[in-house]
């Protein structure tokens, strides 16, 4: 398999073009200017590509849709794709291991940026939950 890319021009901030080998001259020719991002290979629930930057909620057929949101990044230590949760928790979870079939894309970091804004948001309205049903106790 061909490995995909998609590119993000930090200065016009936009997408550039989808020809994978246009991209990479460019990147090679401007690396400070433009986030490289790869496809992982694998679709979501939909059949939307998944990419690297993608915000995926693997809970979107439950009750709980929305409220755990995880990044697309690459881990270069292991060496392999993962979901990075958005809250700044600790736990993450290999990209082909969780969720199969079941995640779905909801947006990108540089197109949805309030995505990353409301699952932090939303981690704190439980914390803040928690500690008020503490002092009560």
């Amino acid at each position: 398999m061909k490995p995909k890319f998609r590119a993000w021009d930090k200065t016009r901030k936009r997408w550039i073009g989808n020809n994978s080998s246009h991209i990479l001259a460019l990147y090679e020719a401007y690396p400070d200017a433009i986030d490289l991002m790869q496809y992982t290979g694998r679709k979501d629930k939909k059949g939307k590509d998944s990419c690297q930057g993608d915000i995926v909620d693997p809970f979107s057929d439950s009750g709980s849709k929305g409220t755990l949101l995880f990044e697309v990044v690459w881990d270069d230590e292991l060496a392999a794709f993962r979901y990075k949760r958005l809250d700044g928790g600790g736990a993450t979870a290999f990209i082909f291991s969780a969720c199969i079939g079941e995640d779905e894309v909801v947006g990108n970091v540089k197109d949805n940026p309030e995505l990353l804004e409301k699952s932090v948001k939303s981690v704190k309205s439980v914390a803040k939950g928690v500690n008020d049903v503490n002092k009560a106790q």
